[in-house]
């Protein structure tokens, strides 16, 4: 570029910004957040991205993640009970 900086699109940036957060009806939890997991499947369709919604992690401040659960709020990484079994808990 002009500026000496290297930049990449997938796109030309022409496509005009839309606001879809009436198209869908959403929980009370849900319009905490930006998207949800109607938001996701819609869009993955969209796209044809193959979505697997049993493997959807609800929000919230513990989730788990590499088979361990990560809580956010007490900043602790914990080995769930099903696993602590499989491979003996001491």
């Amino acid at each position: 570029m002009a500026n000496g900086k290297h930049e990449e699109f997938d796109e030309d940036c022409s496509a005009q910004l839309q606001n879809f957060s009436n198209a869908i009806t959403r929980t009370t939890v849900g319009y905490e957040y930006s998207y949800n997991d109607i938001d996701i499947g819609s869009i993955s369709d969209y796209l044809g991205i193959i979505w697997e919604p049993s493997k959807t992690v609800l929000f919230g401040f513990s989730v788990p993640y590499r088979g361990f659960v990560w809580n956010l709020s007490s900043h602790t990484v914990a080995v769930p009970v099903k696993k602590a079994q499989v491979y003996g808990s001491g």
